[in-house]
């Protein structure tokens, strides 16, 4: 077997035309789309999302906090335990919104 060596050759020759650099655009137009604007960059921890706690663990943590309102809703009298019963629920609210589970006694 013989291997037969190619020999490569190129049409394309550079030129002082190719080597020129490319000059900057005038146009009011262009100048807009090409400028870079940093405050649109996004932050790239702001797209992060946090880590989810295994779904027991948070069970377990949200069935604790349960029992410490009802202690603490037991030690109360009426009026203050209407007023911290309805903060209780305000605050219950803002974490369904925030897409959060929600355990409620």
């Amino acid at each position: 077997m013989s291997i037969k060596k190619n020999k490569i050759t190129s049409n394309d020759k550079s030129t002082k035309e190719n080597k020129k650099r490319i000059g900057a655009n005038n146009n009011d137009e262009n100048d807009s789309f090409d400028d870079l604007v940093i405050g649109n960059i996004p932050n790239a921890n702001g797209n992060m999302n946090k880590k989810h706690i295994p779904r027991m663990a948070q069970i377990s943590k949200s069935y604790k906090k349960l029992e410490k309102e009802k202690k603490l809703l037991n030690s109360l009298e009426s009026k203050e335990k209407e007023k911290t019963k309805h903060l209780l629920n305000v605050q219950k609210a803002i974490l369904k919104s925030k897409g959060e589970k929600v355990y409620v006694s």
